[in-house]
């Protein structure tokens, strides 16, 4: 859920952020001009066409050029993809360095985003968990090519095909042997290529996977939550209701109520 956004000019030598641990998510990309990431320690770090990505509760605070004006744009949200927070949490922060293209685009979503927070819409929600998407695979995608790079392996496209396998028959809920041995390797050999290309196992992502279906088909429709469920591999919708809860630390029938209700 996107918390904050904010994007524009910023003088950030004349109002810089104090270095602050936050209780969220935090997506900060500059697309013209230099800002600096100020660290504990007072040093700075300077960047320009960049996306720093920062877990909950990490330590910094940006800082400006002298004189210098630049355009950012700041998203904050409470939770993101397992791979993603996998990945993050390993490096501690993730700093991306963005093309020109990745820049206009991402400037867009920004854009897209501020519309819906001034005036709401059906497809706010929608919306924001769409540019949330777009960031992450952004990052995960040049995090990969980094790491492909480094370790010259095609574990990726393993990776994905099993993915998509678990995806067509998510409502079977497959276990790992019967992933593996649909795309020809053994459990602990694709469980290795998890962690080579995401960084995360087999049933984080699958389980991120699931929760993600769930989350959009009681968003995008009118269906009871037992189809929900059994939609996305889960026994009952008791079953989903516990492991809802015990990720999102709220029941999914209160979590739909506030995201209608937002929209």
């Amino acid at each position: 859920m996107l918390t904050y956004l904010g994007q524009g000019k910023r003088r950030y030598d004349l109002s810089p952020v104090t270095i602050a641990s936050r209780s969220y998510w935090e997506f900060q990309a500059v697309f013209d001009g230099i800002i600096g990431l100020t660290r504990p320690d007072k040093s700075i770090r300077f960047g320009s066409r960049r996306l720093w990505i920062f877990p909950p509760h990490h330590l910094h605070g940006w800082s400006g050029k002298k004189g210098k004006e630049a355009e950012i744009a700041v998203f904050h949200y409470l939770s993101v993809p397992e791979s993603l927070r996998v990945i993050t949490e390993r490096q501690g922060f993730l700093e991306i360095p963005l093309s020109i293209a990745q820049c206009r685009h991402i400037r867009s979503l920004a854009v897209k985003c501020t519309r819906y927070r001034k005036k709401a819409g059906p497809s706010m929600m929608l919306c924001f968990e769409h540019t949330l998407l777009d960031l992450c695979i952004l990052a995960c995608d040049i995090f990969s090519d980094v790491s492909s790079q480094n370790n010259e392996t095609d574990s990726r496209k393993w990776v994905d095909a099993a993915m998509d396998w678990y995806g067509q028959r998510m409502a079977e809920n497959p276990s790992l042997d019967e992933v593996s041995a649909a795309v020809g390797f053994s459990s602990s050999y694709l469980r290795k290529m998890f962690w080579d290309s995401l960084q995360c196992s087999p049933k984080q992502m699958f389980d991120q996977m699931r929760f993600q279906r769930a989350m959009q088909l009681m968003v995008e429709s009118n269906l009871k939550l037992e189809t929900v469920a059994a939609a996305c591999g889960f026994k009952s919708a008791s079953v989903f209701s516990r492991a809802f809860k015990e990720k999102f630390r709220i029941p999914p029938c209160q979590w739909n109520l506030k995201i209608r209700d937002s929209a």
